[in-house]
């Protein structure tokens, strides 16, 4: 499988354990919990890379956790 975030690169997945995925390249983790009442739930874990700003300053690497849900 190969997930994409807005309009960036396609990343390959493979499973980690039976609700979890990673990305090859180790920028995306995903969990995906299926639950007993038909809904979904899980996160997404992005590794953000540095940027310069405009300015002059520099926002360092960071993970970006986003939640998954449905109703």
């Amino acid at each position: 499988m190969y997930p994409r975030i807005d309009h960036q690169e396609e990343h390959r997945i493979i499973a980690s354990r039976s609700d979890s995925f990673v990305t090859l390249d180790r920028q995306l983790a995903m969990r995906i919990d299926l639950r007993d009442d038909g809904s979904v739930g899980g996160e997404v874990l992005m590794l953000v890379p540095a940027e310069k700003l405009a300015s002059g300053d520099i926002v360092p690497a960071h993970v970006q956790s986003m939640g998954l849900a449905s109703r």
